[in-house]
């Protein structure tokens, strides 16, 4: 296994932006936003969903019903690793709807890609100190790596550079005091974090769960400091679509809001049917899965503000030119706290 890609300094993602907006906003007129519907008159949909986690509210909506009761037949397909590069196939017209981190739909409306968030899926819980943690970063358990500035001139394996993970690593770094900019990413699957961390070929790893359980269970500890559970409310996960099809098409996009509420209704509620989603979809050992704390993170609802905090922090990194505000980041509809 090799690292395929290290970067250091935030500001260079600022230049592929800009190569990638041409092709993208191209693609973008180039989509289809019809509907078909079914002989019994549902509307057929397709979702793009995340490979590793955060997905799982789609399957239990679709097993509990949930689609069907709002008039949707849904089709669910897994999409890129990167989740930020689901985008172009939503503009496309490939699917019309796709799941992706936070920072994805972030460096979309900073680059003036026509999309919006429609739906959470996971984010910080607020109601409860004391819930597991969401997410992480993890060290092999004799790593010198004590505390969260010690992650300083580092390299730390994530999903995507520039992506959920780094931000969320890099924010915890500068609100200990230290420089966020000092710190290597290296882009892996997250089925092969684990392993880069064993074999040294990162010196830490951002993960979520059930991966984390997988992690710890392997042996490795966490570092505190550098969790969505350290900003309540802060959205990690969550659905967009294309401002074309949302204008053309509003009712359906609300249907699949109120589906996927039934969804992380379930997800909240029945560990079982959650566990059995992640056993079959997710490369975690059984063990590790039902060995999780009980999370109560699934919610459809998108803080604004902190989403435009975390908007501002990506533009303090370089990551993007310039903060987009909520508006330009979330459909009109989309629900909130």
């Amino acid at each position: 296994m090799s690292v395929r890609r290290v970067v250091k300094r935030g500001r260079r993602h600022i230049a592929v932006a800009a190569s990638t907006l041409a092709v993208m906003s191209f693609l973008s007129a180039c989509g289809n936003s019809d509907e078909e519907t079914t002989e019994s008159g549902l509307t057929k949909i397709t979702v793009l969903r995340s490979l590793s986690s955060g997905f799982e509210p789609l399957y239990l909506a679709e097993q509990a019903g949930c689609f069907e009761e709002n008039g949707l037949e849904v089709t669910i397909k897994p999409g890129a690793g990167d989740t930020a590069q689901n985008i172009p196939s939503v503009l496309r017209g490939d699917a019309q709807f796709a799941i992706t981190g936070s920072t994805g739909v972030i460096n979309a409306a900073a680059e003036g890609l026509p999309v919006r968030a429609v739906s959470g899926l996971v984010s910080s819980p607020t109601d409860d100190p004391e819930q597991p943690r969401v997410s992480g970063v993890l060290v092999p358990a004799d790593s010198p790596i004590q505390d969260i500035t010690d992650l300083e001139g580092k390299t730390i394996g994530v999903t995507a550079a520039a992506g959920y993970s780094d931000l969320m690593i890099r924010w915890g770094i500068a609100e200990a005091g230290g420089d966020p900019q000092d710190v290597d990413v290296a882009a892996l699957p997250m089925t092969s974090l684990v392993e880069a961390a064993q074999t040294g070929q990162v010196d830490a790893i951002g993960v979520f769960e059930p991966f984390m359980s997988a992690g710890l269970g392997a042996g490795m500890r966490e570092v505190r400091g550098a969790d969505i559970s350290d900003h309540p409310g802060l959205v990690g996960t969550l659905i967009f679509s294309s401002d074309e099809y949302l204008k053309e098409h509003a009712d359906t996009a609300e249907a699949l809001v109120k589906a996927l509420e039934c969804g992380t209704e379930v997800a909240n509620e029945d560990q079982d049917a959650l566990h059995a989603v992640q056993r079959e979809y997710t490369e975690v050992p059984d063990d590790f899965i039902n060995n999780q704390a009980p999370l109560k993170h699934w919610t459809v609802n998108i803080d604004g503000d902190l989403f435009e905090e975390q908007a501002s922090f990506m533009e303090e990194l370089g990551f993007i030119a310039n903060a987009p505000d909520a508006d330009e980041m979330l459909w009109k509809n989309a629900p909130r706290p």
